[in-house]
């Protein structure tokens, strides 16, 4: 699925997983136009891979559009990501998930901070600000240079999500053990995605020659498992090309999301 055999870029999107962290605090530095441009480029490249799914940048604070006290918990941010979609598309959450962890991991490697903001913000005036008829704002994604010190909003939701809790890699994956080495490597980079509360909700199995990803758990109000699966599937695919091994992912019925054949 990924769209691109640039090595120096897929090699850029490898590192920034291990140094993306949720940002909730900004400075007011401006963001360059030069960066904006890159991650139009990255919105134009994914979209191959994710033809359902719409990204608009926009270069100014997200004020307007959070929600009540949510304001307060994402201060200074010099622009935002809206991803908006159809919700009668087929595999819309998986599409939305994946474009926009390639924005993250583009807007990382630049240097910027990211957070994924899936429900706390006014997603009707977002709606007759950016979509199309039939179209609906899935989740927002605020864009700045980290400030110094992290605030109180980063704080209460690093809390909420217990942040730094990661599922073992055996219920993630039970065949883990015994998996092959790139396997492994698309899995332990799966597990570093982020997701709704923190939740994990991918599960890894395998069958003959291929992999499959079905969604696990209950889902929250505002954010499907299948967005947060949509990020898995990237990760997954950038740890198992940085293993040496390629292939693609086909999407499957639900509860299944994709099954990725080397």
């Amino acid at each position: 699925m990924l769209p691109t055999d640039d090595a120096a870029l897929l090699a850029r999107w490898w590192d920034a997983i291990f140094h993306r962290v949720s940002v909730r605090s900004f400075d007011p530095q401006p963001i360059p136009e030069s960066f904006l441009h890159r991650l139009t480029k990255t919105i134009d490249l994914l979209q191959k891979a994710a033809p359902s799914a719409r990204a608009v940048i926009l270069g100014d604070e997200p004020r307007d559009i959070l929600r009540g006290a949510a304001y307060g918990l994402f201060v200074g941010a010099q622009g935002y990501i809206a991803l908006l979609g159809s919700p009668k598309e087929e595999r819309i959450d998986q599409q939305i998930g994946y474009l926009g962890e390639g924005l993250v991991l583009e807007a990382t490697a630049l240097g910027l901070g990211t957070c994924w903001v899936g429900g706390m913000f006014r997603a009707s005036k977002m709606a007759k600000k950016l979509a199309s008829p039939g179209e609906r704002v899935y989740a927002i994604i605020p864009l700045g240079y980290p400030a110094s010190r992290q605030g109180y909003g980063h704080r209460v939701l690093k809390g909420l999500a217990r942040s730094k809790g990661r599922k073992d890699l055996a219920t993630i994956c039970p065949f883990f053990h015994q998996a092959p080495p790139w396997v492994k490597a698309g899995v332990e980079t799966a597990r570093l995605a982020p997701s709704a509360m923190n939740r994990q909700p991918w599960r890894f199995t395998l069958q003959d020659d291929r992999v499959i990803l079905t969604a696990a758990g209950i889902d929250t109000p505002f954010v499907s498992k299948k967005l947060d699966c949509g990020i898995a599937l990237l990760h997954f695919e950038l740890g198992a090309r940085h293993a040496g091994w390629e292939g693609h992912w086909e999407w499957l019925d639900a509860p299944r999301i994709a099954a990725f054949y080397p």
